[in-house]
Order: C-alpha cells, then structure tokens, then sequence
C-alpha cells in the first residue's frame, strides 16, 4: 500500500492569506470600526451637551439615548441625562440617572458634584453635603464644589435652627450631627447642638458642647450667655453670674446677658435668704437692680426681705416705686406686698386687677353655663394647698367638721403635698370626699369639680403661696367664692363672693372689691377650739419676761411691723412705766435693727423698758 499523500493545507491555495494575517486583518477592521463608533459617541454627546446649553432638552436627551444604544454602559451619557432631567426639575429621574452614572465610573468626582446639586435643589441638605464631600474626597482643590459645600452646610444649619425653634429637637440634633462631620470647626452648630441639649435637660452634655464653641471662638458673647444660663438651671449660680458677667464684657450692649445676669441674681438671692443668709441675699438683690433698675420683681424681693428684717431706711422710697409698677397695666407680680405696703384700697384694687389681666388666661371658656342641678344636698369644695400641720388647716378644721351633713356635701380638693400628719388624717375624716389633685393640671381639676357637679366652690388660697387660681378661671361652679388664705381682693370677675367681717372689710369698702361682701358675724376667722392647751401656763421667766409689768405683745410676721406702727408702740411703753413689748423673733437681724429703732425713740434697756423677742411654744 502506498502511502496516504500529505493533504495541501487551504492556506497554500492561490487567492488565500495565511490564518495569522487574516486576524490581525479583522483586527484593524474591529479598531477602525470601535475608533469610527468612539467617534460618533463623542460627536453625540458634544452635540447633546451643545443643546444642552442652548435649552434644547429634547434633541440634547435624544442624543445621549441615541449613545446608550451604541453603548449601554455609557457613564458620562447616564450622568448627562441625570444633568438633563434635573435642568427640567424631574428630580428623581436625575437622581436615578447619575446614581447609574456613579455605579459604572465611581472615581468621578463631576458625578457627586452635579447630584449633591440635584439634592441641595431638593432641599435634601445633608445628602446634599454627602455628595459634595465625596467629590471633594476625589477631586480636593476643587473650589466650586467646595464653595457648594459651604451653601448645603449653610442650609442645613437654618434647616437645624427651623427644627430647634418649633420643638422638633431630634431633628435639630440629627442636623447638628450631619453638619459637624463636614465642617468640624463650627463654632455655632456646637453652640447650638449644645443649646439642644441644655433644652433636654443633658446638662453636662451641653456644657461639653458649649465649651467647645467656646475653644473654637473664644470671643462669642452668645456662647457664654447660653453657657450661664446652663449653669444657672443646676442652680450653680456662682458659675452663671461668671459668664454673664463675661457675655457683657464682650458686649455691653448685650442685653439679653444683662437681663440673665439679674436674673440669676435674684435666683441667688432668694436661696441665700432661704438659708437664712439674709445680708448676703439683700446685696443680691441690690446687684440684681443696679443692672435692671425696672425689675420689679428684685425691687419686690429687696423691700419684703428688708421689711423682714425690719430694716427701713429709704425702704420708703422703694415702696413707692412697687406701688407705681403696681398701678401699670403690665404689672404681672403677686398683688400681696402692695397690700401690705398701700393703705389705699383703691391702689389694691388696681394692683389686684392688672396682676389678674396679666397671669390668668381669661380666653377659656366658661365650664358651668348656667345649669341647675338638682341634688339632694349642697355640694361645697374647699381648694386648698394646705391640708396638713398648717395655720390654715389648724383655723378651718373644725368648721369642716361642723357642716350640717343633711344640708350640705363636702368636698376637698387638695393639690398641696402629700402628707400623713395627725391633722391630713383628721381633715380626711371631715370631708364626705377628699381628692388630691396634685398632679392634674388646671384644667382637669376644673373638669373634675364640673363633673362632680359642685354648688358652690371656696377658694381658701387667694394670691398666697402655692395657689391654683385659674382653676377656678375655668367657671366650673355656679358660685365661687374667696375666704380666709386673703382678705383682699383678687380683682377677679370668675370670683362671687369673699367672706369678711365689718372690721377686716367694711361695707363702705365694697367699691374696692370685685366680689360682693358677705359679711360674717363678729370675726370672719374662724378657728378650732379642738386644739390642745397646754396643761400649764409657762411662767414669765420660762418666758424670758420680768417679773412686774404690763406685757405689749404682738406675735405677727415681722414684715408687717411698719415705722408708724412702731412709733406708737414706743409711746405706749414710754407712756407705761415698767412695760415692755414682746414680739416673735423672725432672725437675728430683725432683733437688731428694732432694738437699735427703740433706741433711737428714747426706749432702752437702760431705762427699764425692754423690747423681748422670745415666744413660748406649745409642743405638745
């Protein structure tokens, strides 16, 4: 068998290139042909961006899609339809636009530029910074993103104040947050971040924040303003004054900082008296005014605490200028002090009214309209703060207990403390029902004594400590009624009737009351003949007395001890030989000062005639 002759390859054939040739042929055909469609993509997109600029948005969107077709990946055709979309407002295609754009060329920075644009525009404002310090990241010395940076930290700084002002303080936070992570050295997100805080009670949270504020800008009077005011809510109030003090040194014109300043002031004030430290306190407030002369509250405070201390030089002049802050129509303080310092009704009548106008909201409507009920018995409430070892209760508690039971329903309404003294639980047992209202507010008290359908409710508070006035301001009964806690007027039109006596209010007095007199016979105070004597009446020595002579005796506040007052106790005991005057000692001051105006009226000790300040105490 011959052998199989070897078979010609085809690339041996005449008209054929060897294999090798062929593709390196193809190859320079697929180079021209990718190089001619490069080409015409970026024809279409200078010609898609030419329209672009000339508002030509929809031939300029036809070109970048005629280059998606031609090539499906096309990152700057994606980014440039974004562009487009965004041009003509419809912001969530140009967001899903150049979001693709950003998956197939994540290093280019125009891409996070031009969608943290489509964001700020959106008034999406931290995304917008996102975006923005990407490209930074990518493309550093670039200015105008850097620039639009600034604007989106800009509005995210009004977007977090917008929030701060209308309570939304999470929000506001979140804001401070986002801002800070891009802009680290701003001195007035700190400030305000810490602002937050301080509103919700992280006060060492804000005085970290504060204070870096502060390390950033040292010379921001606002700063150390808010940073007293932190101090002065934990009642440090050394520490307040010092930045107050500091916020006016750097501007003295800040008069927010000096308001705080006298503020705090008078809050240091009152827990310097409250100590007893009654000097110290006086100069407080003296301070308090030399910074805000029209205080009047500060002016209240420094004239009762030196009635107090029966201090009375040029007090005149102070007092006058409460009882002229008191005729005003924005007179806003407790209408006591007037009554006290003004022997004129009418003045206490004007102060009374201004002071109800200012701090009860007349705006409510009323929750009794004139319905009658029809109940078997009287129901009478009795509001009070004051149902446990107090004078009040130690003055009524028999009256409670005397009420009529087949006439007359009683109820209490306590909103004073909690208390399990002898006197809380026998007042508990005078009443067919005792409520402790305590942690309900104003209105729900008076819905409460609405829905209970009480006749007649008695308010034994008046304007003296711990008051709820404006429940009663609610209108929840058909008759309402003032007794005992203030015999003088609340200049209020919600109150019918205030019980007095013809000694306390003569009739010739109604014109300078808002309620109608209702006279009660001989005195208008009641009290308890429960109350236990002692088993032994106290010798005059026990008693710090001498042993002869007539006994003047007067065991009321010291703050009501006036100069005229006193100047006839001194005639009296000058008038009487052996005599002396025995008054109940409020503090070491007091004693002082009267034992020095007793002098000066030519009453001493030298002469015989003592003025005592010792009182003897059942303790029983």
């Amino acid at each position: 068998m011959s052998k199989p002759q070897k078979r010609k390859s085809k690339s041996t054939k005449k008209g054929f290139m060897p294999k090798q040739e062929h593709e390196k042929v193809l190859n320079l055909k697929d180079k021209a042909q990718n190089s001619i469609i490069s080409e015409q993509i970026n024809q279409q997109l200078n010609l898609g961006i030419q329209h672009c600029q000339s508002g030509q948005f929809p031939p300029a969107e036809a070109c970048f899609q005629q280059v998606l077709q031609w090539q499906p990946n096309n990152a700057d055709a994606w980014h440039l339809l974004g562009v487009i979309s965004a041009q003509q407002k419809q912001y969530s295609t140009a967001i899903e636009h150049i979001n693709r754009a950003i998956e197939l060329k994540p290093t280019e920075a125009t891409f996070y530029s031009n969608l943290g644009n489509v964001y700020l525009e959106q008034k999406q404002f931290q995304l917008a910074c996102e975006c923005y310090q990407k490209a930074l990241q990518l493309q550093s010395h670039n200015a105008d993103t850097r620039k639009k940076l600034a604007i989106a930290c800009e509005k995210l700084l009004d977007l977090a104040i917008e929030h701060q002002q209308a309570g939304r303080l999470a929000e506001a936070e979140t804001c401070y947050q986002q801002l800070l992570k891009y802009q680290p050295n701003r001195s007035d997100a700190w400030h305000l971040w810490g602002v937050i805080a301080y509103q919700g009670k992280e006060y060492q949270t804000a005085i970290k924040r504060i204070n870096q504020a502060i390390k950033l800008n040292t010379n921001a009077s606002s700063f150390y303003n808010s940073l007293g005011s932190v101090y002065r809510e934990q009642k440090q109030f050394t520490e307040a004054i010092k930045y107050y003090q500091k916020a006016i040194q750097l501007q003295p014109t800040f008069k927010q900082a000096q308001n705080n300043l006298a503020y705090v002031l008078i809050d240091q004030g009152n827990a310097l008296a409250d100590r007893g430290e009654l000097t110290e306190a006086i100069a407080s407030f003296e301070r308090a005014l030399q910074i805000k002369p029209d205080s009047w509250e500060a002016l209240l405070l420094y004239a009762r605490l030196r009635r107090s201390i029966c201090s009375w030089k040029g007090l005149a002049i102070s007092e006058k200028s409460l009882i002229r802050a008191s005729q005003t129509k924005q007179w806003c303080l407790p209408p006591f002090i007037p009554l006290v310092i003004a022997d004129d009704p009418a003045i206490q009548l004007t102060s009374a009214q201004n002071y109800c106008a200012n701090v009860i909201d007349h705006s409510c409507s009323p929750l009794w309209n004139g319905q009658r009920y029809t109940h078997d018995k009287i129901r009478i409430a009795y509001l009070s703060a004051d149902y446990y070892q107090h004078a009040t209760a130690y003055l009524m508690a028999e009256l409670f207990e005397h009420h009529d039971r087949s006439r007359f329903e009683l109820f209490a309404i306590s909103f004073g403390p909690e208390n399990t003294s002898p006197m809380r639980q026998r007042l508990v047992k005078a009443f067919d029902r005792f409520i402790d209202v305590n942690q309900m507010s104003d209105l729900e008290v008076a819905r409460q004594l609405r829905s209970l359908e009480i006749d007649i409710a008695v308010d034994l508070k008046g304007y003296t400590k711990n008051n709820r006035k404006q429940i009663l301001a609610y209108r929840p009964a058909p008759i309402q009624v003032n007794y005992l806690g203030y015999p003088g007027t609340m200049g209020a039109d919600f109150i019918d009737y205030i019980l007095v006596d013809p000694f306390v209010v003569p009739s010739d007095q109604q014109p300078y009351f808002t309620e109608k007199l209702v006279h009660l016979p001989e005195c208008y105070q009641v009290n308890d003949s429960k109350r236990i004597i002692a088993d032994r009446t106290p010798s005059r020595q026990e008693c710090g007395l001498p042993e002869q002579g007539f006994v003047f005796c007067c065991f009321n506040n010291s703050y009501k001890i006036t100069p005229t007052f006193f100047d006839i106790w001194m005639r009296l005991l000058k008038a009487v030989p052996g005599s002396v005057l025995w008054l109940l000692s409020k503090n070491k001051l007091m004693e002082e000062n009267l034992r020095r105006e007793a002098q000066a009226r030519g009453v001493s000790r030298y002469t015989k005639l003592i003025v005592y300040f010792k009182i003897y105490y059942n303790q029983k």
